[in-house]
Formats: C-alpha cells, structure tokens, sequence
C-alpha cells in the first residue's frame, strides 16, 4: 500500500509518451557514442519496454479503446517486434509472440576496409514466418534497431494524431 501518489503517474498517459522519446534519444546518443555493447543493449531494452507500454498507459486512461490499439498492432509489424523485444528481455519465455518469440539481437560485422557508412549495425532478426502475414514464407529479415525505434515513435505519433489524442 502507497501513500496513495507517485511521480510517475502524475503526468499519466502523456508522461509515458514523455518517457518513450527521452529513452529515443538516449539511445541514439547511446549508438554513436558508447562502446560497452551491455551499456548499449541496456538502452536497447528500456526503449522498447517503455515504447511498448505506452500502449498500456493509453488504454487505462481510457482516451482510446483496446480494440483500436489491438488494431494498430496488427496492421504493424514493426510495433510487434518492439512488442516482442519489449517482453522478450523481459520475460524468459515468450509465450505470444507478435512476430517471433526466438528472435535475436546482433550486431552486424563491418570490416574496417568496408565503403561507405561505418555505423553500428545492431539489429533485430526474426524468422518472417509472421502470423499476421499471410505471404510470408519461412525467411529472416533484418531491421537496424535504431531505425526500427524510430519507426516505432513515428508509427505512435501517428496514432495518437489519428485519434486526436495528443
């Protein structure tokens, strides 16, 4: 039993939106300046855990229905994989997945001689056996998690948008 307040849930739904572009833009400072791989993947998963429970934010304060948030999942993979990334480092076993519940986070190998971009090349890999996606056939697929991140504050900036929420 609290004392019946706290910080975090004074701002509400909008103070988890707050939260999710905070851990966006610590985690591209975090990409092009870190070199402690843990330190990185640390950011990694606060990203994704906070983008995902926004979603849980949004429907307790009642500003928009399940049903609606459902849907925006289901018409976007990438929301689905930060779903999955989010419960993944989370949980051991990843019961539902959206996507794929064995997928894997790497970093891409670039050779010192490669040409062009040197960027890190962390990524999520998934099998695209994707359950939502009827014409996917049993492949991996790749999405740099930086931009996958970003797409993911896009895509719920959008949303909230649509719904006149923000």
């Amino acid at each position: 039993m609290g004392i019946g307040g706290s910080i975090h849930k004074s701002s509400g739904w909008k103070g988890q939106w707050s939260r999710t572009k905070r851990w966006q833009k610590r985690l591209k400072i975090t990409a092009a300046t870190c070199q402690d791989e843990d330190e990185f993947f640390d950011h990694v998963y606060a990203f994704f855990q906070n983008c995902y429970h926004l979603r849980d934010w949004l429907k307790a304060s009642g500003v928009v229905s399940g049903q609606k948030l459902s849907d925006f999942f289901s018409v976007h993979r990438e929301m689905r994989l930060c779903r999955d990334i989010c419960n993944g480092t989370k949980h051991f076993d990843l019961t539902q997945p959206g996507i794929d519940a064995n997928f894997s986070l790497v970093r891409e190998y670039v050779p010192e001689n490669w040409p062009g971009d040197k960027q890190r090349g962390h990524v999520i890999v998934h099998e695209a056996t994707d359950k939502n996606d009827p014409k996917s056939r049993k492949d991996f697929y790749g999405f740099n998690l930086i931009e996958l991140a970003d797409k993911c504050v896009n895509l719920w900036s959008q949303f909230l948008k649509q719904n006149k929420i923000e």
